[in-house]
């Protein structure tokens, strides 16, 4: 949403507004190099703007899919941001130089403030899944049941090292029980969810909700629609 602009002689507001955009757009390829080792990278274009000044940059997401083969035991990895840096530059860093103060009646030439660059939040991340109860493979045989449990790790380069656990049942892969926490952030930890997927003829239909808590800054529900033809 759009913001008023206020100054030191304006606190009240000028009248301009200005506003903050994100922008992400990536084009992804993925192969499965053998039935049990597959491959993906995204190569992305990053923008940010804020009021008249704007910062952009290319990165790549690249990451591996193991299927061990060990009671679905699935192992994934990946690196995501890597690539340039964003530095801000627009209009707004154009101000007017007095070379010299003490001598009047010079000419004020245009002069550019320099922005420091910053690099895009580069994480590596390490995941493991398994199915404990399941069809195939899993620790227990079950048709209609599956319990599966993943852990995540997450290594920012700036932020603290972050692990993720979780837990989702499945009843006949229509209906889904899930509940996870994490460990070592600054506000969040336990969640919990809910979902159904169901197939409407040639179409299948997923409804996911899930509770987040914040703790101070209480819960937070997030709710997912998706349509697949």
């Amino acid at each position: 949403s759009e913001q008023e602009v206020t100054t030191v002689n304006q606190p009240e507001g000028t009248g301009v507004f200005y506003s903050v955009n994100d922008l992400a757009i990536g084009l992804t390829y993925a192969r499965a190099l053998t039935d049990r080792f597959s491959v993906g990278m995204t190569a992305k274009y990053v923008q940010q703007d804020m009021f008249n000044e704007s910062a952009s940059t290319f990165a790549l997401d690249i990451g591996t899919y193991l299927k061990t083969g060990f009671h679905n035991l699935v192992i994934a990895m990946s690196v995501s941001n890597f690539g340039g840096n964003m530095q801000l530059d627009g209009r707004d860093l154009i101000i007017l130089s007095d070379i010299d103060k003490g001598i009047g009646g010079e000419y004020n030439p245009d002069s550019r403030l320099k922005t420091e660059p910053w690099s895009l939040p580069l994480n590596f991340r390490v995941g493991v899944a398994m199915d404990l109860v399941g069809q195939a493979d899993a620790l227990v045989g079950s048709a209609s049941h599956r319990v599966t449990m993943a852990l995540d790790g997450n290594h920012p380069n700036d932020n603290n090292e972050r692990l993720n656990i979780g837990s989702e049942y499945a009843w006949s892969e229509t209906f889904f029980l899930r509940v996870g926490y994490k460990f070592n952030y600054d506000i969040e930890n336990w969640t919990f969810g809910t979902g159904i997927h169901l197939n409407v003829g040639d179409q299948a239909v997923a409804f996911d909700y899930a509770l987040v808590d914040y703790n101070d800054f209480g819960k937070v529900s997030k709710l997912t629609l998706e349509l697949k033809f």
